[in-house]
Parts: structure tokens; C-alpha cells; sequence
């Protein structure tokens, strides 16, 4: 069978286990009669029903037990052939019936293929004694292998025959299931005169070992000799048994040798290779055959071709050789025969056999629908259409085309039952109807409940999915079932072949077919195809189906204010869902007047990237199938303006007026915001950490006008060049709700204002889920924007802005030892920018002091304030992108003593920032190339360390708390502080490096994560300014041990 047959087979499989199963869900009856047996015992007898005997290991089964006396309760017990107990003592339920009993869902074990399963069930009154002086009620064969249920198997052959004398065959038996062992019976079949002699089985032994072939203990093999004096088919017989010896299952296989003792095997024979069939679609034919004999004889063997009755060719082929030739044929009919005679007189041959040449390609014209038809009336859509072809139509009584009709480039069919449909049952007409899917399935069925207890191997043997479902994408099977919506409509042509709309016709025979299509806009064309194999197509035509119309929905604007030019929006559907690609006219209502509406497809926010052209067929303005349709018109200035639509259907005629909405217009826009400015956004500076997001703060005045936007008075944008309109910006989200790169929230990006609402004001952090960029160029604007959507193109804007990484330096009276973390941006990193105007700053150079011109990193400052100041300082970080990269920072540091400064934001361990003054990157005094590491500051004076002298602590004391202590920071928790300047004394020259690009501790900000410097990330009873509170292994200058929160 073929695999389009098997898939029609499966088709009604498919039909026939829905059916079943439908019978089945609806309580209609069982397929398996229960089974009752009435067992007498002294006084009492009892009942025991089984729902079913016959078993095979894995089925379900359930019993139940009524006594016609008093029990309390029973126990079940099952043995196994053998009398081994295989279920010991189980209870049983009690049932609503008095005195009846019941075990549920007992599994069958293998045992059952050894022989019958014994079944006992001991009885108890209600002093909980035995009855029957506690023997049971006791079944022996309560149930019996199924033999003919549990193993299905099937033959095979080597060859496909003709069976003759002395020919060895080898036959193949395959098993559903694994067996350890099988035989084979051969014996005579339905001719009476047949001779057993040589037959197996004939024998004293009369089953013949099988050879197992492959591992799984499914398929067996067995040579067998045809006997010499056969003289009809044969039958086989095939066993199948386990280890033990229990037989599984058997099958008869009635002729399956099937032997015709009236075949002539002594003649020579004949086997063709090409033509592969009475068609060729090539002027220049190949001739291919062989001549051969049964019996495996050698002899020479004579041929003669014959081409319409005229000898071509003649010759002498060895049994098993090929003769090939090449003939140029026109196109048209011929007959032709290749005899055969051995030296023995013999005969044998092709017989007389046709060939059609046929070369052209067929001819189809369509006739009807016209191309760009417009269907109206329906229900049925006809097609008609003429196939033609030169040799088909010269012989008519015995060639016929076969035509295809498509609809929308698919195969057209009539899926009477397939659309998310299965065949169901009319239980009030007692007949076939339909029942949908997933009505019945709600949510879709595996194979292995749509076909109850057989796989699919089983189902359809030796055919893989692709097979069963031809043409569906690898990846696409319904592995697991159908699924609830039923089988998709692009498989159907290929599940069901039967079902496209195709045919055989007479060359020039006119062809009407029809078929219900959904409303909308199709093409049809016609494949025709000539018994050569030749194919044609049509030309494809358009058409419409307009039957059930169209709804038209107004969608904005519904009430509230517009600008002077609003965007009308509506929606054209066609009922239940369908229509799409029909074309309709549509004119704008304004106040029950028609006027002047654009559509430009280049205008995104007017199309909304909709075509306006219809296409070849209509000249309309739109075709069904959008989300949605959007025009412009001019609308003066106005209190409750009506809007509508009048759309007509190009297909149909009819037209479509929805209800009218309502809006009022308002062209006057509001002011310009008034003294925007904006600014870096400065960072958090603790005097041990500095954390800063890039951000920009923007404040302007409030507008006066009474009419703004409720909801959205200001919007802010922002752009990375230069724009000439607001649309060349990025909208900044203003709620709160943006995002920064690593997905954390932007608190800070929420519109706020002043207690008086004179000023508004925010912190623009990211936008669209990015980060701002330290030391780029912004430009930021403000509009506002009233109900009717009107602003100013006038608007406030301030660029180019730039957002920098900062920090807050805070100077005491007096002497302070500073410095900076980082390289400042150069228009800012003079001493007077830095450090306040007025104040000196002096800086050591390891030989003398100097006046420096430049704050640098790496080194430490005396500065010398008149008055406490605060400054801040813009750090513009590593440059990657310009002509002259910068180059990390460093200090080359000759023996004695110097002024340094901390590299890194962050507060870090003096032999973390110091590591490249160490030799060999160890705790070992002798590795450093300085001895000495002091600071100052005036409320504790100076403190400092010695590497191998100083004593480290496990515990910070002084990092973390509001007051600055850098001398105890070092001192005590050995951390340097970002800010703070250091003297260093060298005992060899080294070179010190900046750590800013290589240490960054984890801070615990990650989305919950602990922080011991932000008191909302503190756990319960936790005090970073308390030690007690710690728990053990905490260690404050080491975020590693952050973690044990």
C-alpha cells in the first residue's frame, strides 16, 4: 500500500476511534462483557465479578465480591500458577451495597502468560473473626492469558517470488513484542495432490527453530528450500515463546508460499528497466530490459524488438544481461514487443505492450470567474475552465488530463470533515454528523488515549510520522496528538488527497467546479497535468467574495479636545472575522459634510504604514485587513464636532455609516516653558565611597495656562545631536518607571515639583532602557501640551549638556592632605577649580615643594583653606575613542618620601591600591618597596602603617560611620578613602599604579542584595555602627563576606 493509502487508512482509523471513544465517554456501553461466577462454600456463597477474564500482562482489571451473608470486611489474595501468592492480603473497599466488596485497578502481572491466576478472598464478621474457619472463597482460573490479545505478528520474504522448485527463501517473522524463542510450521496447502516429503513439519520434529535477527528479540529468520515435487501453496505457521517455554502467540499465515503450479518457470523471462511506463514526455526514448531464467540456467537467449509490428532490433542476450537502446520517436501512439526463445525452443517475452509520445505541454483557459470578479450572491463560488491537449485530444477513448484547481495558491478542497472537525454521532437522528473538536477534546488527546493501549509503532508498523503526515515541516508533527484546535488547514491537502478538488477531463471538455469560500479577496488558477507528466498552469486571476458585508467602527478621537488637524481613526472588518483584502471608498464626515481627507503612505503617523492603494482591480482607498485606518483633515476651532465615515464596499455596492462621535478642537497652543535649565546631576560622596549614576537635572517654571493635559502636562525629550524638531528627539519617560542598562529602576527619572507648583523638575538617568553616558553631548527639551495635544514648536531646549562622574570634596579650616580618585576634565582641574579659590595648595615632589597647575591623580596635596569650603569635581574618565587614548594613571616614585592620593572611588585595603609597589604581590614586608603609609586629618591627627608591623584587624571600625575618619580607617581597618592624600615613604623606586579600571567591590546593588552602607538593605537587628550585631565572619572592608547576609 502506497503512503497516500495509508494515510486514507488512517483517516478512518482516526474516525472510527474518535467514535468509539465518543461511545464510550457517553456511557453507550463497554466493549469488555464483565464476567460473574457463583461460588457455594458450608453456609455462604458469593458472587465475584470480574470485568473482564481474558488478560494480557498490564491490563486494568477490578473485582468485586457479594456474600448472601454478613461480612464486616474482606481481604483479597491472588496466586500464580505455581501457588506463589502474588497479591497477599489486601483490603477491599466497602460498597454503599450491604455484604459487597471491591478491589479496583489490580494491575496483571507476567505471571498470567505461565497460566491461569488464582484468586481468594478471605471473609470476616463483625467480631472481626474469620468465616469459613478462615478458608477463602477461592477461584483458581479467575483469570487467563489472552494469547490471541497480547502479540500481533507478521511475514515477511527475501523475495517476492515466483516460488519455484530448489529456490531458497529466506522468511522473516516479526514480533510486536520481544520473545525469546521462535518456530515455524511449513505444510501444504489448498492442493490436495501436493507432496509433503521434503516439508517441514512433515518431520518427527514438526517446529523448526527460527535464527533471531538483531538484538530487541523482535524479528526471526528462516531459510527454507522449495521443495522439487511442489505443486501448490504452502502455509506457515508462527510461534512465538518466552524463556520458559509459555507460548505468547502464534499466527497462520494460509499460502503464504504461494506457489501456481500452472506458471510456466522454464521459459525464459523477461524484465523491463525503462520505459518506466506507457508515457514519455521525450522525443528521444531509452529502451533497457533483460532476459533471464528461474531456475538460474545459463543458456544464450535470443530477442527480437518490434516497433509497430516492424522488426528494429535482434540479438543474443546472457541470462541476466541488458539490452539498450535509444530510439527518436514523434510525438504520437505506438506499439511495441520484445520476443524471447532459448536454445531449447522455449518462448517467452514482453507481450504487446503501448507507448504514448508526448512531448507538449497541456493548455488550460480559464472562463470563469472573469480576472478582478466580484462575487456577491454566493453561497457557492463556480469555476469553470477548459483543459486541451494535441495527443489527448487525438485519442480521447484512452487519455485523460488531470486538472487541479487552487484557491489563493493552495490546492482547493472540499474538507468536509476536517476543519477543526471529527465525525461525530447524531444521537437524535441516528445518523453521522459533526461534532466539533474541541468540544469533545477541549484539550486535545494524545495518540495513546485517541488510540486506547497501542502505540503508534503499533497502529501503522514500520511508518514513521513523516510518512503518516506527508508535507508537514519536521518539527510541526503532532508528536503528542492532535492538538485542540484541530489539525491545522495547511496540512490538509496532503493528509487528505481525496478531499482537493482535482479530476480527470477529456482535452477540450468544459470543467465547473464550485466551492464555499469566506469573504475576502482570493485568486484562483487551474494546474493541469497530461498522463506524460507534462505540466501547465494557468494564468491567475483575482476575485472577491462579499456576501455577509462589512462593519465599520469609529475609534478616535471619542469626546475630549483634538488639534486643528486630528487624525480620524477607524476600523472595516467583515463579519465573523473575515474579508480581508476587500477593497472600500470611504469619505469623511465632518458635521454630516464630506470633506477634504489625505492619506500619505510616507506620513507614519497618519498611515500608520497602511497602504491607500487598493491595487489593479480596484481604486479604492483601502483594502480590509488592518488594525486600523488613519486620515488627516482640517477641522476649525469648535465645541462637540461630529465625525463619521461613509464607507462604500467596491464589491458589493452597499454602504456603511457608523453612529458619529464626538470631539471639540482647540488650535491655540500654550507658551513655551519658561528658564529651563539643565544641569549635571551630582552624585552621592561619602567620605569612604562615591556613587554616581550619569544624570542630568532639569527644572523649568511652570506654564499659566488653565487648559493643559491632565494627565501629562510637560513632556521632557532628549537627543544626542543637535534636532530642527521635537519628532528629530527621544521621549523621556517621566513616572518613574524607566529602567537603567542593568534593569533597576530610575527612581530619581519622576516628575516632581514645588510645594507652590511654580517649578518642576526631574533627573533624566536613562532612556529607552539605556543608561546616559558620562561626558557626552545632550540636548534636553520641554513642551507642554495642552488637552487638545497643541505645543509650541517654539519649545525651551538646552544643549549641548554633558553628565559627569563627580565627587563632593569637603575642606576643614586649617591644613587638609587631598587628592583625587581620577583625571578631571581639563577645563576643570585647575587648583582654584578644585580645591576653592583663595586657598593654597602646595605638593611635594619627592625632592621639593612645588605650586601645582594641575590637580593629577595618583598624587597627595596639602591644601591650606581660609574657611571650611565644599567643592565638587568632574572626572571624565578614560578616553578609548579619540585620536591619543589616554594611558592609565601612574607615579613613578623615587626612594623617600612622596605625597600620594587613593585611585578609586570606592574605600579599598591599603594592599589592594598599593599592589604594584609590591614585589611579589604577597604579605611579606620584605616584598614592598615602601616602609611607611601615614595621613592626616585635623579632628585625629596623624596616623599611619607599617607593612609586617601594623596589626590587621578582621573587623572595620571606622569605615561606614558619618564622620570622616581616614586616619582610623587606615590605622585600624588598613582601608585608604577616595579624596584622602597620603605620604609614602619609598625604600626603592617604584612605580605607583592606579587601581581605578581594576577595583570595584560589590556593593551589594544588585536587585536585593545587602549593602552595609544603605540602611534599607540591612537585615533585622543589624547596626553597621554596632559590631555586636555582626555576625561572625563579616568582615566590612571585604565584600566577599557580604554574602553571609
Amino acid at each position: 500500500m502506497d503512503i497516500r493509502g495509508k494515510v486514507q487508512n488512517m483517516k478512518r482509523i482516526m474516525k472510527f476511534s474518535v467514535l468509539l471513544m465518543i461511545f464510550l465517554l457517553f456511557g453507550m456501553g463497554n466493549a469488555l462483557a464483565a464476567e460473574t461466577k457463583s461460588i457455594a462454600l458450608q453456609n455462604m456463597s458469593a458472587n465475584i465479578t470480574y470485568d473482564k477474564t481474558d488478560v494480557v500482562p498490564g491490563d486494568i482489571v477490578n473485582i468485586t465480591v457479594d456474600f448472601n451473608t454478613s461480612v464486616k470486611y474482606a481481604n483479597i489474595a491472588i496466586d500464580n500458577s505455581s501457588g506463589s501468592r502474588i497479591l497477599n492480603n489486601v483490603s477491599m473497599e466497602g460498597l454503599a451495597a450491604d455484604n459487597s466488596f471491591a478491589y479496583n485497578n489490580y494491575t496483571i502481572p507476567p505471571d498470567i502468560i505461565s497460566g491461569p491466576l488464582a484468586v481468594n478472598i478471605y471473609a470476616f464478621d463483625a467480631e472481626n473473626n474469620p468465616l469459613l474457619d478462615g478458608e477463602p472463597v477461592k477461584d483458581p482460573e479467575a483469570f487467563k492469558f489472552d494469547i490471541d490479545r497480547y502479540l500481533d505478528i507478521d511475514i515477511g520474504f527475501n523475495d517476492t517470488g515466483p516460488f519455484i522448485p530448489g529456490k531458497i527463501v529466506n522468511i522473516i517473522a516479526n514480533f510486536s513484542k520481544p520473545v525469546d524463542k521462535a518456530k515455524i510450521l511449513i505444510k501444504e496447502g489448498g492442493f490436495p495432490n501436493a507432496s509433503n516429503a521434503s516439508l517441514v513439519g512433515t518431520t518427527p520434529v514438526t517446529e523448526a527453530e527460527m535464527y533471531p535477527i538483531g538484538d530487541d528479540g523482535k524479528a526471526f529468520g528462516y531459510d527454507y528450500e522449495i521443495p522439487q515435487d511442489i505443486s501448490g501453496p504452502l502455509d506457515i505457521d508462527v510461534f512465538g515463546y518466552d524463556e520458559l517455554g509459555n507460548l505468547l502467540g502464534d499466527k497462520s499465515f494460509p499460502g503464504g508460499i504461494n506457489f501456481d503450479p500452472s506458471f510456466d518457470y522454464w521459459s525464459p523471462q523477461f524484465k523491463l528497466v525503462t520505459p518506466e511506463s506507457e508515457f514519455a514526455n521525450k522525443k528521444c526514448v531509452k529502451f533497457n530490459f533483460s532476459a533471464f531464467y528461474y531456475d538460474y540456467r545459463s543458456n544464450d537467449i535470443t530477442y527480437t524488438f518490434e516497433l509497430n509490428g516492424i522488426q528494429k532490433f535482434n540479438g543474443v542476450l546472457k541470462p541476466g544481461s541488458y539490452k539498450q537502446f535509444e530510439l527518436d520517436l514523434a510525438d504520437g501512439k505506438y506499439t511495441w514487443e520484445v520476443k524471447l526463445r532459448d536454445e531449447q525452443g522455449n518462448i517467452g517475452g514482453s507481450g504487446l505492450r503501448t507507448l504514448y509520445v508526448d512531448t507538449k505541454c497541456p493548455t488550460v483557459k480559464l472562463v470563469s470567474p472573469a480576472d478582478c470578479y466580484k462575487e456577491v450572491i454566493g453561497p457557492e463560488t463556480k469555476f469553470n475552465f477548459i483543459c486541451e491537449d494535441e495527443l489527448a485530444a487525438q485519442y480521447k477513448d484512452d487519455l485523460k488530463l488531470k486538472y487541479t484547481l487552487y484557491i489563493d495558491g493552495k490546492p482547493a478542497g472540499k474538507y468536509d470533515q476536517i476543519p477543526g472537525y471529527v465525525p461525530g454521532y447524531n444521537y437524535d437522528e441516528d445518523d453521522y454528523g459533526q461534532i466539533p473538536w474541541d468540544q469533545i477534546f477541549p484539550d486535545g488527546i494524545p495518540w495513546n488515549e485517541l488510540f486506547p493501549g497501542m502505540s503508534l509503532d503499533e497502529l501503522f508498523p514500520g511508518m514513521s510520522l513523516d510518512e503518516l503526515f506527508p508535507g508537514i515541516p519536521e518539527g510541526q508533527i503532532p508528536e503528542n496528538g492532535i492538538p485542540e484546535s484541530g489539525i491545522p488547514e495547511e496540512y490538509w491537502d496532503d493528509l487528505f488527497p481525496d478531499d482537493v478538488i482535482s479530476g480527470a477531463v477529456v482535452s477540450g471538455d468544459s470543467v465547473t467546479e464550485k466551492i464555499h469560500l469566506a469573504d475576502g479577496a482570493h485568486n484562483w488558477s487551474v494546474e493541469v497535468e497530461d498522463a506524460a507528466g507534462n505540466k501547465a498552469k494557468s494564468e491567475v486571476r483575482k476575485f472577491y467574495v462579499s456576501l455577509d458585508g462589512l462593519v465599520v467602527t469609529l475609534e478616535k478621537p471619542d469626546g475630549g479636545y483634538v488639534t486643528s488637524t486630528p487624525t480620524f481613526i477607524f476600523r472595516v472588518e467583515g463579519k465573523n472575522g473575515e474579508g480581508a483584502g476587500l477593497p472600500f471608498h470611504y469619505k469623511l464626515l465632518i458635521n454630516n459634510t464630506q470633506v477634504d481627507s489625505s492619506c500619505d503612505e510616507k506620513d507614519k503617523n497618519v498611515c500608520s504604514g497602511v497602504s491607500c492603494e487598493g491595487g489593479a482591480c480596484d481604486e479604492c482607498d483601502f483594502l480590509v485587513g488592518a488594525d486600523n485606518y488613519s486620515v488627516k483633515a482640517s477641522v476649525k476651532d469648535g465645541e462637540q464636532v461630529s465625525w463619521t465615515v461613509l464607507v462604500t464596499d467596491c464589491t458589493s455596492g452597499r454602504t456603511y455609516q457608523p453612529d458619529p462621535k464626538y470631539f471639540s478642537v482647540d488650535s491655540k497652543c500654550p507658551a513655551p516653558v519658561a528658564n529651563l535649565t539643565v544641569e549635571d546631576a551630582l552624585g552621592l560622596t561619602d567620605w569612604f565611597l562615591v556613587r554616581d549614576y550619569p544624570g542630568l537635572m532639569v527644572s523649568w517654571s511652570a506654564n499659566t495656562e488653565e487648559d493643559l493635559d491632565s494627565d501629562e502636562p510637560y513632556e521632557v525629550y532628549i537627543s544626542t545631536s543637535k534636532p530642527t524638531c521635537i519628532e528629530d528627539m527621544k521621549k523621556v519617560i517621566i513616572d518613574g518607571s524607566e529602567t537603567h542598562t542593568d534593569g533597576t529602576d530610575t527612581p530619581n527619572q519622576k516628575l516632581k515639583s514645588s510645594e507652590d507648583k511654580s517649578v518642576y523638575y526631574l533627573c533624566i538617568e536613562a532612556v529607552e532602557g539605556k543608561d546616559l553616558v558620562f561626558g557626552k553631548d545632550y540636548w534636553v527639551a520641554v513642551i507642554a501640551r495642552d488637552k487638545a495635544g497643541n505645543y509650541d514648536p517654539k519649545f525651551a531646549m538646552c544643549g549641548p549638556v554633558q553628565t559627569y562622574e563627580d565627587m563632593t570634596i569637603t575642606l576643614e579650616q586649617g591644613w587638609n592632605l587631598k587628592s583625587v580618585p581620577k583625571r578631571l576634565i581639563d577645563s576643570k582641574a585647575c587648583p582654584e577649580d578644585v580645591f576653592g579659590a583663595g586657598n593654597y595648595v602646595i605638593y611635594w615632589n619627592g625632592s621639593c615643594w612645588e605650586i601645582p597647575k594641575t590637580i593629577e591623580p595618583c598624587k597627595g596635596y596639602w591644601v591650606y583653606a581660609k574657611q571650611p569650603c565644599v567643592t565638587n569635581v568632574k572626572f571624565k574618565g578614560m578616553a578609548s575613542d579619540s585620536a591619543n587614548p589616554d594611558v592609565p594613571a601612574s607615579l613613578t616614585l623615587s626612594r623617600g618620601w612622596h605625597m600620594i592620593g587613593h585611585t578609586s572611588s570606592y574605600f579599598a585595603p591599603w594592599s589592594t591600591a598599593l599592589a604594584s609597589l609590591n614585589e611579589f604581590n604577597t604579605d611579606n614586608a620584605q616584598n614592598y618597596k615602601f616602609s611607611n603609609l601615614i595621613t592626616f586629618q585635623n579632628n585625629e591627627g596623624w596616623g599611619g602603617i607599617i607593612p609586617g608591623a601594623s596589626a590587621v584587624s578582621g573587623v572595620a571600625k571606622y569605615v561606614g560611620e558619618s564622620d570622616p575618619r581616614p586616619v582610623g580607617a587606615l590605622e585600624t581597618d588598613n582601608c585608604m578613602v577616595p579624596g584622602q592624600g597620603y605620604w609614602i615613604f619609598m625604600k626603592s623606586e617604584g612605580t605607583y599604579a592606579s587601581i581605578e579600571n581594576s577595583y570595584k567591590p560589590n556593593l551589594g546593588q544588585d536587585e536585593g542584595g545587602f549593602n552595609p552602607f544603605d540602611p534599607s538593605t540591612w537585615p533585622e537587628d543589624f547596626d553597621l555602627n554596632d559590631p555586636s550585631t555582626w555576625p561572625d565572619g563579616f568582615d566590612l572592608t571585604d565584600p566577599s563576606t557580604w554574602g553571609i547576609f
